[in-house]
């Protein structure tokens, strides 16, 4: 079965930190701008394929990056967190038509 929502959102409640799983849709998500785990801007979220993001950066030089799903860590603060450094991003899932 193929997992269609992914999203964490993270609250404070006094001095324990508690997560919660809420679902939403793959397409909600395009548009959005993508961080990596180390909070570098990546880029913003042009299409979902079966088992990809596909991510676009840049206004005249573009740079695109392909990266599965299942690195989709989180949603955050209208973001996707991706389960990646920026230099495996960058190293890993850079287009090769780019």
């Amino acid at each position: 079965m193929l997992l269609n929502y992914v999203v964490y959102l993270t609250y404070k409640v006094g001095w324990n930190r508690k997560k919660l799983t809420v679902g939403i849709a793959w397409e909600k998500i395009v548009g959005k701008d993508v961080k990596s785990i180390d909070k570098e801007d990546i880029g913003e979220i042009k299409n979902i394929s079966e088992d990809h993001i596909h991510i676009e950066k840049g206004l005249v030089s573009k740079h695109r990056y392909t990266v599965p799903k299942s690195f989709a860590e989180r949603y955050e603060d209208d973001h996707v967190i991706l389960s990646l450094t920026e230099d495996e991003v960058k190293e890993k899932y850079k287009d090769q038509s780019d």
